[in-house]
């Protein structure tokens, strides 16, 4: 009987591309919204949707608002902050 070779290394579910590492899995996050604020949403998730080709969630525009918001800075989005209280 010959030797058996040793099986190839198994390839990391997070090393491939496009995949969330285990670090970054998603955590639920619940914030309450005002009526106004949902209609705001409900809104401009009906505009995307409009134009997207695949069906947009609101998380998904939440996520995106997030990450337009980003570069703003903290001065920007404290006085938005301000504009709506």
């Amino acid at each position: 009987m010959g030797k058996l070779k040793p099986a190839p290394p198994r390839e990391r579910a997070d090393s491939k591309v496009g995949m969330t590492p285990k670090s970054q899995t998603l955590k639920g996050v619940y914030f309450r919204l005002t009526r106004d604020e949902i209609s705001r949403l409900i809104d401009i998730t009906r505009k995307v949707n409009e134009i997207s080709q695949k069906k947009i969630s609101k998380t998904k525009v939440i996520q995106a608002l997030i990450q337009i918001g980003s570069p703003l800075g903290p001065k920007k989005i404290l006085k938005s902050i301000g504009d709506t209280l």
